[in-house]
């Protein structure tokens, strides 16, 4: 009798440890992505337009990324 309630203990934490795991796969950021891709359409959001200082700030953080032998501004090797 105590075998049966030690083998039933292991199999309800057992079940309640595979259903925990089944549940925090389903994770808020993996609900409704797309799952069925189509060639050539774009199938995600629609992009949002940018401000003008947007694109300003970008432009300028994009002009520190040139390659390592020259830069056009910030530090680099000449």
């Amino acid at each position: 009798m105590k075998l049966m309630n030690i083998t039933r203990i292991f199999k309800v934490l057992g079940l309640a440890a595979i259903s925990a795991s089944l549940l925090v796969g389903c994770r808020a950021e993996e609900q409704g992505r797309v799952m069925i891709y189509q060639p050539g359409v774009y199938l995600g959001k629609k992009d949002v337009h940018l401000s003008s200082a947007q694109v300003r700030t970008l432009r300028q953080r994009s002009s520190f990324q040139g390659d390592s032998v020259y830069r056009k501004v910030g530090g680099g090797a000449k």
